[in-house]
């Protein structure tokens, strides 16, 4: 990639799906010589974590040598949590791996970490899971430290809340330390939900919303998808960026906007083989 190219302050990478050993990750990044990347902490259907403290060490190590910016770092939490389960020992098995994922964090050096907001399981009302994450994420920030956690809004799919700004807002709003908390916008997610992308007014119309409701300063990361999807599926579908449901115009508007300079810009594409040429076609538009 041409380094050239990486001039107007937007860091996009890919999500790294090498969770056996952290370090490999960085390698892996080091290799696409990409200025941002996720991954996650160990595997992401797994209640233990052993994360040994020589990955860890390699880990700090090879981000010193390739001179990666850990705050373009956002691991992607584990698929099992769930901080708005109706269930109360799922419900503290997730805040203990939550915790335990934090730590981890933490002794990397990195600053976020990803996390899908919650699911009702069709047990309780989407209020009353919400009611369930605030408590979570007030307890977790409470009894951690340093790391932001940064809500990605939801497809709308399944029994996931998150699918639309004004329930994110609303978890904002009581969270107790708004210092360590944040928003992933997830392109993909955004259309399934109901937000139309497909041109430049929309992508205006739904960006002006996101910042007078809840407000650029909480942007912490964005993950970039296309759609297999038609809009409003409410289905989590991820496609190549190119000739998806959701169109280009969403990711030209993105990489002409200054709102989105210096954040980790992710794509979760679901072909590794054209993820430089996706990231090359960014940075040229």
């Amino acid at each position: 990639m041409n380094n050239s190219l990486k001039l107007r302050n937007k860091n996009i990478g890919v999500h790294i799906k090498n969770s056996l050993c952290l370090y490999k990750n960085v390698i892996f990044a080091n290799k696409l010589n990409i200025s941002a990347f996720s991954f996650f902490i160990g595997s992401p259907l797994k209640w233990n974590k052993n994360i040994s403290i020589n990955d860890i060490n390699k880990f700090k190590f090879f981000c010193k040598k390739f001179n990666i910016n850990k705050n373009y770092i956002i691991p992607h939490s584990s698929y099992l949590i769930n901080l708005g389960s109706p269930i109360n020992n799922k419900l503290w098995k997730s805040l203990h791996l939550l915790k335990k994922e934090i730590f981890i964090c933490n002794r990397l050096g990195l600053k976020l970490i990803n996390l899908h907001i919650g699911s009702h399981l069709n047990l309780i009302t989407e209020n009353k899971c919400i009611d369930i994450v605030i408590n979570s994420l007030n307890y977790i920030i409470k009894y951690t430290e340093n790391i932001i956690l940064v809500l990605e809004n939801s497809a709308g799919n399944g029994n996931y809340i998150g699918y639309n700004l004004d329930q994110i807002y609303n978890i904002i709003c009581s969270i107790d330390n708004k210092s360590r908390i944040g928003v992933c916008i997830d392109t993909g997610h955004a259309f399934a939900s109901g937000y139309d992308l497909r041109d430049f007014n929309s992508c205006d119309i739904f960006f002006n919303i996101f910042n007078n409701k809840i407000g650029f300063n909480y942007l912490r990361a964005l993950h970039l998808n296309g759609s297999r999807c038609k809009y409003f599926s409410k289905q989590d579908k991820h496609s190549i960026l190119l000739n998806s449901y959701l169109g280009n115009n969403i990711f030209y508007w993105i990489m002409r906007n200054n709102y989105f300079n210096n954040l980790p810009i992710i794509l979760e594409t679901v072909n590794p083989n054209l993820w430089l040429s996706e990231i090359n076609w960014l940075y040229s538009i």
